[in-house]
């Protein structure tokens, strides 16, 4: 065996549901669909992490839309660590910034398509309370302001 593992008990579904935001003025939002992954841990057993999904479509335009996943990582250090390699980042094709959502650090990454952001495409990432992987992945041409939005709409407190 291998270190013991301390992680935390799930969080119940229909708060991931509460936390995900209401889609904003023109937009739709689907019903959002869980899922179970099973996951190793340090000290060679398995738990699972819960994982929510929802797709919101800007206008009916079925290319702009934002795919919103939130996953309970119940702390796993293994499930956070890669969110400590971003680095700020900008140039002619698009950039990375940090930004802040919920109180917590987050990380918005933009590609500019020949259009710029008419057909540019973009990311939000953040960690919430060192256990909340929340990942927005827009379509194409929806703007760095939309998934900012979007991210600063989320219910926050439904996560404590």
């Amino acid at each position: 065996g291998g270190a013991e593992a301390t992680i935390t008990p799930p969080l119940a579904t229909e708060l991931l549901v509460q936390s995900l935001p209401k889609p904003p003025e023109g937009w739709t939002a689907t019903t959002p669909v869980e899922s179970k992954q099973p996951v190793p841990l340090p000290d060679g057993t398995r738990s699972e992490v819960t994982r929510l999904e929802s797709e919101y479509v800007k206008g009916g335009d079925a290319v702009k839309n934002v795919k919103i996943s939130i996953t309970d990582t119940r702390g796993i250090p293994a499930l956070l660590l890669f969110i400590e390699s971003y680095e700020e980042s900008a140039g002619e094709s698009g950039y990375r910034k940090k930004m802040d959502a919920g109180g917590a650090p987050a990380w918005l990454t933009y590609a500019f398509g020949p259009n710029r952001e008419a057909d540019g495409t973009g990311s939000v990432t953040l960690i919430y309370r060192q256990r909340f992987h929340i990942q927005l992945d827009g379509g194409t041409g929806v703007s760095a302001s939309d998934l900012t939005n979007l991210v600063s709409s989320f219910n926050f407190d439904a996560l404590k």
